[in-house]
């Protein structure tokens, strides 16, 4: 199968990045070829010039703003299959983010002119509005961890630890950060990694944003990660605990989680999360551990001391993980939603 995965800019920062790599590695390992198209290129003559089965983008204005529809549903109607990650229909944490303020896209939907196969992270239950109000079927395809670069290894003296966290300072999670992690950092030794961690770092995040959204190129290598996935790695091993902090949202309302939830256990590393309620559909409390904000403080010290413990639900979590959890496991999920699709391809697509 040929695969073209649509992202804004590969050089973004934060996690979408890392989802596309995940998604890269996992396609080309298990023997598809794979190409990204971003917004700087003409999307229509990539997909020409490329000629892929499967196109997976999204249903962002950053992306939908960049396609031509009729362009793109003349390539359906030859051998196209389109899977959209799709928007949830409200979302009050981000209005740019709900797809029912956006009723010609929902018309396309409904009218079977954008995708063919929809999806996000999010749990049936959440999604039940989407496909109610569209008449299509949503598809939970969950994050996941790159077992590529994501797995256990021996811990190196240099990136050893009590804690660490690994992530970007996002403004929906600078009051947790400040509640749950900077005591943490007061009192342990605790690594902490990502960007936005400074205001220079910040300030360069803006512009660089900024520039992306408008596709200009000169900001394009402004900032560069903090860290390489290999160096996460290390981190992650080398430490007694990694610490998983969601956004508020997440925390409020506990329907997703992130993909750090995954790659601690991939790497091998004990996880202490803050609370998210559907997690316990995935992970027992022998495989991984939560916490609420009043007992986070006195979860994280008995862990800490306890080593033994704390190995056996490590282990435990980090089976689960690279048994169910990879970008590999997802792919398959992708596999098999396009040999449904090709089954099913000779049904009429409206143009």
């Amino acid at each position: 199968m040929k695969v073209l995965y649509h992202i804004q800019n590969n050089n973004n920062m934060y996690a979408g990045r890392y989802i596309a790599l995940g998604y890269r590695d996992a396609f080309i390992d298990r023997g598809h070829i794979f190409s990204f198209v971003t917004n700087n290129d003409n999307i229509s003559k990539k997909i020409s010039d490329f000629s892929p089965d499967l196109f997976i983008t999204s249903s962002h204005h950053v992306c939908t703003d960049k396609i031509n529809f009729s362009e793109i549903n003349q390539f359906r109607l030859d051998k196209l299959c389109v899977a959209v990650q799709i928007d949830r229909l409200e979302y009050s944490a981000d209005r740019g983010h709900s797809l029912g303020r956006r009723p010609e896209l929902l018309e396309l939907i409904r009218s079977q002119r954008y995708g063919d196969i929809y999806f996000n992270y999010f749990q049936p239950e959440t999604m039940a509005d989407f496909d109610r109000v569209t008449g299509q079927k949503h598809h939970t395809v969950l994050l996941a961890a790159n077992r590529l670069c994501q797995y256990p290894q021996a811990s190196e003296p240099p990136w050893s630890s009590d804690a660490v966290f690994i992530g970007a300072n996002l403004p929906r999670k600078r009051a947790t950060f400040r509640k749950l992690l900077e005591p943490l950092v007061t009192k342990h030794h605790v690594r902490v990694y990502g960007s936005d961690w400074s205001f220079r770092d910040r300030s360069l995040g803006f512009i660089q944003r900024v520039s992306q959204y408008f596709n200009l190129r000169i900001f394009d290598h402004l900032r560069s990660p903090m860290i390489t996935l290999d160096e996460e790695r290390r981190a992650y091993a080398s430490s007694k605990i990694g610490i998983n902090i969601h956004e508020v949202q997440q925390r409020r309302y506990g329907e997703d989680f992130n993909e750090r939830t995954l790659k601690i256990l991939a790497c091998g590393t004990f996880e202490l999360c803050d609370y998210i309620k559907v997690l316990r559909r995935y992970f027992t409390s022998d495989e991984l551990v939560m916490a609420q904000d009043d007992d986070w403080f006195d979860t994280f010290d008995y862990y800490l001391q306890n080593e033994d413990e704390r190995r056996a639900i490590q282990q435990r979590g980090t089976r689960k993980v690279l048994a169910e959890h990879t970008y590999h496991n997802r792919v398959e999920q992708f596999e098999r939603l396009w040999d449904v699709w090709r089954v099913g391809r000779m049904t009429a697509i409206p143009r």
